[in-house]
């Protein structure tokens, strides 16, 4: 087997493990509507922090990579991505999703500093769900649709991947025998409103194109 098969087999098997927490919703509030920025792209952030994180359980990674990797561009202007990824930072900090060195201040760090922080968030409390990296996630970022918010888009796919209900993994061939539970979701258009801020017109419009 040549090298760049062997890549090709790892880059479609490889996945990243999102916690289910981001979508469970308790008291009407999920993790994802308690961030005060409501910004789907913490889905990518999630997704970094968990392929970038080492076996100790620490990330390092500079601003500039972080917010490349979530495909957009770094601006330092106020109210532009580096600000706002820098709020998502903190606010996942404030939350106990990941825990910054003591030594940062995120309010001074600059676009090449060197971060540190553990990505704390126990996957195991309330499962997760896999995010692959081919047929899925670059699938989905790679559409040729420039009119929409692609990053949205794959919020709501893995919105959709988390709500569904899955097969018991007991008893698999209910479905077939005996009419059982299929893997589905079922959704009203209000539910998923308020669990993704994403309008009725907009949901239509992913669903088509998933």
């Amino acid at each position: 087997m040549d090298n760049k098969t062997e890549d090709k087999i790892l880059d479609d098997d490889y996945y990243s493990e999102i916690p289910n927490a981001l979508y469970y919703v308790k008291n009407n509030k999920s993790i994802f509507q308690k961030l005060k920025l409501k910004d789907h792209r913490i889905l990518l952030v999630l997704d970094y922090l968990y392929t970038n994180t080492n076996r100790k359980g620490i990330v390092r990674f500079t601003l500039d990579d972080l917010i490349i990797s979530c495909y957009c561009k770094p601006d330092s202007h106020k109210g532009k991505s580096n600000s706002k990824f820098i709020s998502l930072l903190q606010d996942l900090n404030a939350y106990c999703i990941i825990k910054l060195d003591s030594q940062i201040n995120l309010d001074s760090v600059k676009s090449k500093d060197l971060i540190t922080c553990k990505y704390i968030w126990n996957l195991k409390d309330k499962g997760y769900f896999q995010l692959y990296e081919n047929g899925e996630k670059n699938k989905i970022l790679n559409c040729k649709d420039d009119s929409i918010d692609k990053i949205a888009l794959l919020f709501f796919y893995c919105y959709l991947k988390r709500r569904i209900n899955k097969v018991s993994k007991d008893r698999p061939n209910d479905v077939v025998l005996f009419g059982g539970r299929a893997a589905a979701s079922y959704l009203s258009y209000d539910i998923i409103n308020q669990d993704t801020l994403l309008s009725e017109g907009v949901i239509k419009k992913y669903n088509d194109i998933l």
